[in-house]
């Protein structure tokens, strides 16, 4: 009997196996699990709720005063607490949370991208408006000196510097050489002003000061040599260390104008006025005592460099809100700039002496503007301009700078007030 039972118990299991109902080799459980099956993981109630509040969180702070930092972690936070909260009822107040944060998360980012652009882009937006508010009512026809250079791109150059100083304008070109130039005088920009700024060839150039300047102007002072149409002035200044000591200029005097010469004969002649051989003699404007007065340097004829790497010019203000210009350079003019500064700073290769003084003269259409002394390499392609002048005249400059040099010069033809 006992046989029979077991062989009827192995019939029975087998059966069980046929039907699908149990695999052979594994024990069952009493609870119809199989022996090395996982128990099943408990459920848990998602934990959503903290992630929906600090995406709601989050989203307020971030359209608050915060911006993107903390908009963009909500709009995270959201989609996490969105995919993980189950549909149970227990679960409705994170869903809502998350829903909420995700939506004011979404419309403060847009917002605050909106903001930006108009920040980033404000100077472009208000000029635009302005060209198309502001009426032209006065016109320039301009002759391009060599029509090779090309009347697309002189009328580029035009335009860019126009733009840049804030005034709505059109060029159309009339002819290979001719140009004709529409703009408003109503915004801040004089005839006269918008004459100079046009026809102004914009040519800057770097060029190194002889290396005995010094000496050389401080001679001309003691024997009382003085260029035609100027005059010496002296004035007691206080130098560094603290001490009064007198310093010595030139004034523009044009009682002493040769007769019929113009300013551009007077400036042709002191540009040969005792120079060595290789140098010009070249003045740079200063306000001293509430006098414009100059102070001479010798400036080399051979050019270190050019505009041409010259990427940006701003106007920018020192300590006592005097105007400079900022001038930014690309990184192969950067590279330029470094070696020149590192050539002729003290102890470099072409001023081995560590005492001896080189200075940097910036040139700007045949103008002298300033010639720093060098004091060691400068690195980071940045150069500053300092002079004496107004911010008007800054301003000038650097749109000059900024649209670049013209290929070759324009003049003025014929110019007249339109009436619209």
């Amino acid at each position: 009997m006992v046989h029979s039972n077991k062989q009827g118990a192995g019939i029975q299991s087998i059966t069980r196996i046929l039907n699908g109902e149990d695999k052979p080799g594994v024990a069952q459980k009493m609870d119809g699990r199989q022996m090395n099956e996982p128990p099943p993981i408990p459920e848990q109630p998602a934990r959503s709720s903290a992630k929906s509040s600090w995406c709601l969180g989050l989203s307020i702070a971030g359209m608050c005063c915060l911006g993107p930092i903390a908009t963009i972690p909500a709009i995270v936070l959201g989609h996490i607490a969105l995919s993980s909260v189950r549909k149970s009822r227990g679960q409705a107040r994170g869903r809502a949370s998350a829903i909420v944060g995700l939506w004011i998360g979404y419309t403060s980012l847009i917002a605050q991208a909106v903001l930006i652009t108009g920040l980033v882009f404000a100077d472009q937006i208000t000029y635009r408006l302005k060209c198309l508010t502001t009426p032209r009512n006065y016109v320039f026809h301009m002759a391009i000196q060599d029509p090779s250079c090309g009347a697309d791109t002189v009328a580029f150059v035009l335009s860019r510097r126009l733009r840049t100083a804030g005034v709505p304008h059109e060029i159309g070109i009339a002819s290979p050489s001719t140009l004709e130039v529409q703009f408003a005088t109503d915004e801040g920009m004089p005839v006269d002003a918008a004459k100079e700024l046009l026809v102004q060839t914009g040519r800057l150039e770097f060029r190194m000061v002889h290396p005995r300047n010094d000496e050389a102007v401080n001679a001309l002072f003691e024997r009382g040599l003085v260029p035609d149409g100027y005059t010496i002035v002296s004035m007691d200044e206080q130098g560094a260390n603290g001490q009064w000591r007198s310093k010595h200029y030139y004034k523009r005097d044009k009682t002493g104008d040769p007769e019929g010469a113009t300013e551009a004969d007077i400036r042709n002649r002191l540009n040969v006025f005792k120079a060595p051989a290789g140098y010009e003699f070249m003045l740079v404007k200063n306000t001293k005592q509430g006098q414009e007065v100059y102070s001479p340097y010798f400036v080399s004829k051979n050019c270190e460099m050019t505009g041409e790497s010259l990427e940006s010019a701003r106007v920018d203000y020192q300590q006592f809100g005097q105007p400079i210009l900022t001038l930014k350079f690309s990184a192969r003019g950067a590279e330029r700039f470094a070696a020149v500064t590192s050539d002729y700073a003290p102890g470099g290769a072409k001023n081995p002496s560590p005492g001896d003084r080189r200075y940097l003269a910036i040139v700007l259409d045949g103008t002298l503007y300033s010639a720093p002394f060098i004091k060691t390499t400068i690195h980071g392609g940045q150069a500053i301009i300092e002079g004496s002048f107004t911010l008007k005249e800054a301003r000038h400059l650097a749109s000059v700078l900024t649209a670049g040099q013209l290929p070759c010069r324009v003049v003025v033809t014929q110019e007249g007030r339109l009436d619209r």
